[in-house]
């Protein structure tokens, strides 16, 4: 049975799939929990988060009897049915001091990141992302972080950004330079003892990258 669990993210509220076995109603006292197979149509999902903007967590339980039960990974894919989808990659950049790469955009921190460009290599997304929204140009050698995926409304449709994130080293000694047409207003480089008081201040799928260095 698939034990992956998926989390897609929808601003501050949280889809999550996951097996029966895998709930914690101690970790998740408020959550709504529903059984995934007593869904109709998993493509009307993300519809159905944002007629119910008072749930900050929804978790889709899948079962493990493995009698035509549908796996989390099934459950998945049959919920990005029912939106336009979208690569990008960003990354986790630290410096020879230890420090990392944070942004200021849409009044949060955020990490550097932006949309795969047709017949472009995910991982060179990413490292062009970074150099566009920071000036900051990282060693080419990058390592696979982590996979992320949230929702937002465009032009009147449900997208899913599936974010593909990597860790990054930077050796040089450049002041990072915010791309402002993009809206950042700042790019700084912070010490890891400091990242708890700037999760704070911004979303859940950037603080769940971010809790890999805490």
């Amino acid at each position: 049975m698939d034990s992956t669990t998926y989390n897609i993210y929808f601003q501050k509220r949280t889809l999550t799939i996951c097996s029966e076995s895998a709930i914690s109603p101690a970790a998740n006292p408020n959550a709504v929990i529903c059984c995934a197979n007593h869904i109709p149509d998993l493509s009307k999902v993300g519809e159905m988060m944002d007629n119910m903007q008072a749930v900050h967590n929804l978790i889709l339980a899948t079962n493990e009897d493995g009698n035509g039960s549908l796996s989390n990974k099934e459950v998945f894919e049959k919920i990005s049915e029912g939106f336009t989808q979208i690569n990008a990659g960003g990354g986790v950049i630290e410096n020879a001091e230890g420090r990392l790469l944070l942004i200021f955009r849409n009044g949060r921190w955020d990490l550097p990141k932006g949309k795969q460009e047709p017949g472009e290599d995910i991982a060179c997304t990413a490292l062009r992302e970074v150099e566009e929204e920071t000036g900051i140009a990282p060693a080419r050698e990058i390592e696979p972080l982590c996979l992320t995926h949230h929702s937002y409304h465009m032009n009147g449709q449900f997208v899913l950004k599936h974010t593909h994130w990597y860790r990054m080293h930077y050796a040089g000694s450049a002041t990072p330079v915010p791309q402002t047409e993009e809206g950042i207003e700042k790019a700084v480089w912070v010490e890891k003892k400091e990242l708890s008081s700037y999760i704070k201040d911004t979303f859940p799928s950037i603080a769940k990258v971010l809790s890999y260095y805490l």
